[in-house]
């Protein structure tokens, strides 16, 4: 998680030492909200969960009780039919799940 903080450090928008204002990331495919709890929550005012497996979902809600319920979403739908609320997402992060939508 620290690379990825230090990496997330680099765009634009992130004030030092927290986040901009407003800012908001997309976590796709959460599972249990390891990036969003150790990365996304860090350099993002609002994140949005996106998971499929309920039992996931639920241990991502736990992992993530410590941040303020109004700063985090969980979204139980697949990424096939997820059409987001919000007009855009200034980080959407992506990791081993692209292979996973065939």
């Amino acid at each position: 998680a620290a690379a990825s903080l230090g990496f997330g450090s680099h765009w634009g928008g992130r004030k030092e030492g927290g986040f901009a204002t407003g800012s908001r990331a997309l976590d796709c495919g959460a599972g249990i909200g390891r990036v969003s709890a150790g990365v996304l929550a860090h350099i993002c005012e609002n994140v949005d969960l996106v998971e499929v497996s309920q039992p996931l979902l639920d241990q991502a809600e736990k992992n993530l009780e410590h941040i303020p319920c109004n700063r985090v979403r969980f979204i139980k739908e697949s990424l096939r039919t997820f059409e987001p609320e919000c007009v855009s997402y200034d980080v959407i992060w992506l990791q081993w799940v692209l292979g996973h939508l065939t």
